[in-house]
């Protein structure tokens, strides 16, 4: 004869939440995040919207998501899709957050990736002046040639 388990039931919200550590309105949360991303992307990707109202979509994106929301923008650079990742780069442009800066220089300076990805991630930087290049250090050695 069997013996049956005499535990009861976990409720499978229960395991969820043990397992990965989210709740149900944080995955909603995230996937509202998600979409208002995608749904950025492709008004920057056809030119659906003037650039004032991209830059208040952006930065309302950014006050109700916080810094979840410049991760995940920066995330999608990731993208194979040359086009979109254009877009994400006109979006990280227009944003200009310093939140970005540290993310975008990790992913141009990781040779593994992509060189297509370093690329976009390097226009980002430079598109938010950010490169060493558009802040030179001021050379305090003077040198002078004497003829």
């Amino acid at each position: 004869m069997e013996k049956r388990d005499t535990r009861p039931f976990q409720s499978a919200a229960t395991i969820t939440t043990l397992s990965t550590g989210w709740n149900i309105v944080e995955l909603e949360s995230r996937r509202d995040l998600r979409r208002n991303i995608d749904a950025l992307i492709h008004l920057a990707l056809y030119n659906a919207t003037t650039t004032p109202e991209l830059q208040q979509s952006l930065t309302s994106n950014l006050d109700q998501y916080g810094p979840r929301f410049i991760t995940l923008l920066v995330r999608s650079i990731y993208t194979k899709d040359a086009e979109k990742r254009q877009a994400v780069v006109q979006l990280l442009t227009l944003l200009n957050s310093p939140e970005a800066i540290p993310l975008l220089q990790s992913i141009a300076d990781t040779e593994r990736l992509s060189r297509s990805i370093r690329l976009s991630a390097s226009l980002a930087l430079a598109g938010m002046s950010a490169t060493p290049e558009t802040h030179p250090t001021p050379n305090t050695a003077h040198t002078y040639a004497i003829s």
